[in-house]
């Protein structure tokens, strides 16, 4: 790649890692969200919600932008089979783990979305980015420590759904080569309600006024969210962009003290280090290479 080349796609990889870092703060504040509705309710039930009040978010913008309709159909269901894994996975892991725990989890995100994108859109990932994948690798057997404690049902449920997740967002780079952002929260939204729906059937819970504000954050910052996550997918490598969510560690371990009284164990702290001292090299290399250094 030539030295203009290379520096146009580390300024396209920065600025997609801006946009991921307002999703950092949208999932955020849908973890808070969803962790007050746990509750009372189940995790497809909280699903059914967020898809519900999303479409009615996510609707008004498709027509306004005029594109709806799409062309690959087949493709969107596959997108948000895998998605519906990761998006039950991370709701499940909300309700039955510390904050911090089901983060450092879902953190191996970006490990399954390099190996994703390497194998299927052709990617290029050196020494560093294979670094820092290996970094958050073992910041997660840190936080996990198989041999030393026993596993949670729970961790395998969040890791299995973090290669749902990274699966989603190898898909959703494929599906931006002929749709917008928006067309894809849309069709997500349209397809998981009905199968959020169906996996909730007999359990449902009825709600009451004083969840109606934690339901409204659940489903407008999901819209968010994925808009966000998309359009940081649509301008920057996903071997990039996508451990810049390891952010989320930290923050959520401070969310979750604040609000939960949440104490981390000593190791989650050092393993959850090792993982945002990866992603901070990653993005700070490609900010040289944008600024021609």
């Amino acid at each position: 790649m030539r030295a203009p080349d290379r520096r146009l796609a580390a300024r396209n990889n920065v600025v997609g890692a801006l946009w991921m870092c307002a999703t950092v703060l949208c999932f955020m504040a849908m973890a808070v969200a969803a962790r007050q509705l746990s509750d009372t309710m189940s995790t497809a039930q909280i699903m059914v919600l967020r898809s519900f009040v999303g479409l009615f978010a996510a609707l008004p913008l498709a027509l306004a932008a005029g594109r709806i309709a799409t062309r690959r159909p087949l493709l969107h269901l596959a997108r948000n089979g895998v998605h519906f894994v990761g998006q039950f996975a991370w709701f499940y892991g909300i309700a039955m783990l510390t904050l911090i725990d089901m983060s450092a989890l879902m953190a191996t995100t970006p490990i399954w979305a390099t190996l994703f994108a390497v194998g299927f859109l052709g990617e290029r990932a050196g020494f560093r980015r294979w670094a820092v994948i290996a970094l958050g690798f073992a910041g997660v057997l840190v936080i996990l420590r198989p041999h030393a404690v026993p596993v949670e049902w729970a961790a395998l449920v969040c890791i299995f759904g973090a290669a749902g997740y990274a699966g989603a967002n190898v898909l959703s780079k494929e599906l931006m080569r002929t749709d917008t952002p928006i067309q894809i929260v849309l069709w997500m939204l349209v397809i998981q309600l009905p199968i959020a729906a169906l996996a909730n059937w007999g359990q449902w819970t009825p709600v009451v006024w004083e969840d109606a504000g934690w339901i409204a954050i659940v489903g407008l910052t999901g819209v968010l969210a994925h808009l966000t996550m998309n359009q940081s997918i649509r301008l920057g490598d996903i071997s990039v962009v996508v451990p810049v969510t390891y952010i989320q560690l930290p923050l959520l371990g401070l969310v979750g003290f604040v609000f939960y009284l949440e104490v981390p164990e000593t190791m989650v702290l050092v393993g959850a280090g090792m993982v945002v001292a990866g992603a901070w090299w990653n993005l700070a290399a490609e900010t040289r290479i944008a600024r021609g250094r």
